[in-house]
């Protein structure tokens, strides 16, 4: 006899990614391998333009699609580690009750009537992050602090995902300073670093806007719906405003030691070039001496870094298995031909159409190179002869890039990023599409706007 339960089923985020990684693999059979000739440039190995030729590559096999995967972990281990020791420290701040006592006094002097100005003020400060510093993967450490903040003031998980989503990289896409995508670009095109800043600094503002009106507009919808689905497990993850703060001292001083550790990271990222390696280190210095302060145990604190990196353990597998579709793309030498191939489509278009092609192509190759300084350096210099011979600007063509680049973004679930601030809100990958989507559009269209005015005023300098 047939149980009246619906059985529930579960979309999990490794599915889509390992797809690829067999797609890749079978790709390196269809796609004749080939390279193009690259030179060390300010430390980065930059393609030839017109140097692109056959290549040997050893032929990949089935067994390359479980292959991929260690060697995507061994690919991004420094990010892995990093993910988990972050997510150690964020256990231990958030046993020692200080993050709780801090927002109980928040929401108790602002009143929840002010919620969504905090939300905005949240969400500006991650739009400035990813837009003036570039940051994405650098502002991993802050998101399991924020979407918790962002629980806890009565918000739906998938508005928490959004804040942290729509600010970083739709920050990211319209940075007017972003030095992973403008700088890097500008650099390979001999263009006057972050010049053309203006209409930048335009588009900046316009999708920032766009993009908050989107979450208000998720708030507006939860609030006149009582779906189960709005409320999912992150909402355990939320941090309870209900309880009186306990030592008051030591949670002064314990939020004093997390303000400060952010404070050092994000000096020691702007000043002293650190990576994955000394940010996870402040972060584990920090949750010792955050345990420390509250008295607990070296078995508690130890027991607290064990429990974090179990929780984020997820993230961290995310990651590295989207890790293994550069693997194998770079394995079959198949990343070349592919960019080869699709900047061909631009000879001949018009500028506003080549414009658009080239925001068309660099979404596309998105899928196969996430980084988007990594992607700067590939196709810069392709792009940047063919729209010299189209008479599109340079300033233009990169302007197309960041549209490009940035959007895509949003929805490639090759981007492990993506998928991890998604797995910390617990908001399916379906769900954020069925929200991102209409904004996808929107955003696109303003882009092939700017894009136009662009073209029409010449933006410069060329």
């Amino acid at each position: 006899m047939k149980s009246g339960k619906k059985r529930t089923t579960s979309f999990s985020p490794f599915a889509p990614i390992c797809c690829v990684i067999l797609l890749s693999v079978l790709a390196t059979r269809l796609i004749p391998p080939g390279v193009f000739e690259r030179v060390q440039v300010s430390g980065r190995a930059v393609i030839v333009p017109g140097s692109f030729h056959p290549a040997t590559a050893k032929s990949l096999s089935f067994f390359s699609v479980f292959l991929a995967i260690p060697y995507g972990f061994i690919g991004t281990a420094n990010l892995i580690f990093l993910i988990l020791l972050v997510g150690g420290a964020i256990e231990v701040y958030n046993r020692t009750g200080a993050i709780a006592a801090g927002l109980h006094a928040l929401t108790r002097k602002t009143g929840k009537t002010a919620r969504v100005f905090l939300l905005f003020f949240i969400f500006c400060l991650l739009l400035v992050l990813g837009g003036f510093f570039g940051w994405v993967q650098a502002a991993i450490p802050f998101v399991p602090l924020v979407v918790p903040l962002v629980l806890s003031l009565g918000f739906d998980p998938l508005v928490a995902a959004a804040v942290v989503i729509l600010g970083l990289l739709v920050g990211f896409c319209a940075g007017p300073s972003n030095l992973y995508t403008v700088g890097v670009a500008q650099q390979v095109a001999g263009l006057p670093l972050f010049s053309g800043f203006g209409l930048r600094l335009l588009i900046f503002g316009v999708f920032g806007l766009l993009s908050f009106f989107f979450i208000l507009r998720q708030i507006k919808k939860d609030a006149g719906s009582d779906n189960v689905e709005t409320r999912g497990g992150a909402a355990d993850a939320a941090v309870p405003l209900s309880v009186e703060p306990e030592g008051k001292c030591a949670s002064r001083l314990i939020l004093a030691v997390i303000f400060l550790t952010f404070g050092l990271v994000t000096r020691g990222m702007l000043y002293l070039d650190w990576g994955p390696a000394e940010i996870a280190a402040a972060f584990t210095a920090s949750g010792i001496v955050a345990g420390i302060l509250r008295r607990f145990s070296t078995a508690e604190i130890a027991a607290c870094f064990t429990e974090g990196a179990k929780n984020a353990l997820t993230g961290a597998m995310i990651v590295g298995t989207a890790g293994g579709v550069q693997w194998v793309l770079e394995k079959g030498c198949i990343i070349d031909p592919i960019i080869y191939y699709l900047s061909g489509f631009l000879s001949g278009l018009p500028p506003l159409a080549a414009a658009v092609g080239v925001s068309v192509i660099v979404a596309l190759v998105g899928g196969l190179i996430p980084s988007g300084s990594g992607k700067a350096v590939v196709l810069a210099p392709i792009m940047i002869p063919l729209a010299d011979m189209i008479g599109l600007t340079r300033q233009t063509t990169i302007l197309a890039y960041q549209f490009g680049d940035g959007l895509a973004n949003l929805v490639w679930f090759t981007y492990g990023t993506l998928l991890i601030f998604l797995d910390y809100a617990k908001t399916p990958l379906s769900r954020w599409y069925r929200f991102v989507l209409p904004l996808l559009l929107i955003l696109t269209a303003v882009a092939v706007l700017f894009l136009w005015i662009a073209v029409k005023i010449n933006y410069g300098p060329a």
